[in-house]
């Protein structure tokens, strides 16, 4: 496959469970203070390119860190939205810990959350089509756990290979080609 398409991935601010390592996967968190000041200040800094696609989760963390960019009329994609997590939402790895030593996000199970393999179908499903256009860009504001895994995939890693990636909020991701192959323009830029 040959394509010219590039995709930047953008992490949504910070909410007040980022802020202290909590897992957010379908609770609705708002942005904190702190992260809507952030994202005017970073839009401020570094302006923001025009996109011929912009994606967002249709969580309102990451709605609201694309209307703070600037971005009008995002498509709200439901697969982009960050994974269940079942019993452990709300919990930071520590807590996790206590009650499963060991636990790692990327191969364990998660009670009552969504298995790995419907996470990736649903993250595979956005790169498949991506990979698919030609020629332009699309910005995906999404969360970090989505955005790793989505890195992954589009280089043709297993999920567990997400474990390789780090995202902080505001992180910025650019994704694209060289030749046939995938590539990582840019990291957590």
């Amino acid at each position: 496959m040959s394509s010219s398409a590039k995709v930047t991935l953008f992490r949504h601010a910070a909410t007040d469970w980022s802020a202290v390592g909590r897992f957010a996967g379908k609770t609705d968190l708002p942005l904190s203070p702190a992260g809507e000041q952030s994202v005017s200040s970073y839009r401020e800094r570094n302006g923001m390119p025009s996109f011929g696609h912009v994606l967002v989760s249709p969580l309102s963390r990451a709605v609201r860190t694309v209307e703070l960019l600037g971005y009008e009329n995002p498509v709200c994609d439901a697969r982009l939205e960050e994974r269940d997590y079942g019993e452990f939402e709300g919990l930071t790895t520590a807590q996790i810990r206590e009650i499963r030593p060991g636990f790692v996000i990327w191969t364990d199970p998660i009670p009552g959350g969504e298995t790995m393999g419907a996470f990736a179908g649903r993250v595979d499903s956005v790169v498949a089509e991506l990979k698919q256009l030609q020629d332009g860009t699309v910005l995906v504001v999404a969360h970090a756990h989505l955005i790793r895994l989505f890195t992954a995939r589009w280089l043709g890693l297993p999920p567990e290979g997400a474990a390789l990636f780090r995202s902080d909020t505001l992180g910025r991701t650019v994704l694209g080609w060289e030749r046939e192959s995938p590539v990582l323009l840019a990291w957590n830029a």
